[in-house]
């Protein structure tokens, strides 16, 4: 196989790694939000951060994701995010 490519791959394989560990910072910490929501008895979903999330991500892309690109990625994690809290 191409030099470049694999070099490519590398790359790609280190951002994944990192997507990964962030990711998973990222549940430790919506466990948290979770324990608090359920003791004050706060909803778990908020339609209107996730979508203020959204537009805020889109106004600081690069634009090599499209909006549609960008919520449906974050709309995965959030939906992971909200069974997460609801254990």
């Amino acid at each position: 196989m191409d030099k470049n490519v694999l070099e490519l791959r590398t790359l790609l394989d280190n951002i994944d790694n990192n997507i990964l560990q962030l990711l998973e910072e990222r549940m430790d910490i919506v466990r948290q939000v979770g324990d608090i929501k359920l003791e004050f008895n706060i909803p778990i979903e908020d339609i209107r951060r996730e979508e203020k999330i959204i537009k805020k991500l889109k106004n600081i892309s690069k634009n090599n994701l499209t909006k549609s690109q960008l919520k449906k990625i974050f709309q995965t994690i959030f939906n992971f995010s909200k069974i997460e809290q609801n254990h």
